[in-house]
């Protein structure tokens, strides 16, 4: 079995391989087996990878730039620094991977699902940079400066729509996290569920919202608005974008 760049390696039994730092640029892996493989630091450009199964398998710096991963498994699969520039991970599964530092730069992932991610904050930027990347809305637990833990919600594009409140430990975090999946449809400002949004005016004069439990603790809050009509279209859409998140961290 031939393993370099472009090899075909189409529905090959690679688990478990030793292919850390290897040369695979342009390989056609469809299909095959990768689940536990030593790929830390592979250059795996351009690589033919759909429906390949890549869980438990350490990516750790590998090159992904414009490598093809749709309908991949990468369960818990650990891709710390692993670049994945303009990859295509469309339906993926990425549930449980360790997602610190990933460079995505116009990656698409639409569909994926990435929940149970892991993602800690390196100073001022954001470990996962999800700059032009069209997705759906994604959740990440993270940890911030003094080493609690929040969760956040960003958009496809990377925008950042909510920022949940500071929790002692990471399940309080994904706890807190799951109540976006309770959310009614509807008038989600005063419909009754188990977690509801409210608009309120701060000590400057200006709005936001709050995002509150059934219980009346705060779960996550806004930015501020000049006007009581702006953070409510800004209810609306953050409704919208956890409507289309997968949930479950």
């Amino acid at each position: 079995m031939v393993v370099g760049p472009g090899a075909n390696l189409a529905f090959a039994d690679l688990t478990g391989i030793q292919l850390s730092g290897r040369h695979l640029a342009g390989a056609d892996l469809t299909g095959a087996d990768l689940s536990r493989a030593d790929l830390a630091g592979a250059d795996l450009a351009a690589a033919k990878l759909i429906q390949a199964n890549l869980s438990g398998a350490d990516l750790t710096g590998a090159s992904l730039i414009h490598a093809d991963l749709t309908d991949a498994k990468l369960i818990s699969t650990k891709l710390t620094d692993a670049d994945l520039t303009g990859a295509k991970l469309n339906r993926a599964d990425l549930t449980g991977a360790e997602l610190t530092a990933v460079r995505w730069d116009g990656a698409d992932l639409t569909d994926a699902l990435l929940t149970k991610v892991a993602a800690a904050d390196q100073g001022p930027e954001n470990a996962v940079s999800k700059r032009g990347v069209s997705a759906a809305s994604t959740l990440e637990i993270f940890t911030d400066k003094a080493n609690r833990f929040r969760w956040r919600l960003k958009s496809g594009s990377g925008e950042i729509l909510a920022t949940s409140e500071a929790y002692a430990t990471q399940q309080a975090a994904r706890d807190s996290a799951e109540m976006l999946g309770t959310l009614s449809s509807g008038d989600v400002l005063s419909r009754p569920s188990a977690a509801r949004f409210e608009i309120v005016q701060d000590k400057g004069g200006k709005f936001r919202w709050r995002l509150k439990s059934g219980k009346g603790e705060i779960i996550a809050q806004s930015q501020s608005y000049e006007t009581r009509d702006s953070a409510r279209q800004a209810v609306a859409v953050l409704y919208e974008r956890a409507a289309h998140t997968i949930l479950g961290l």
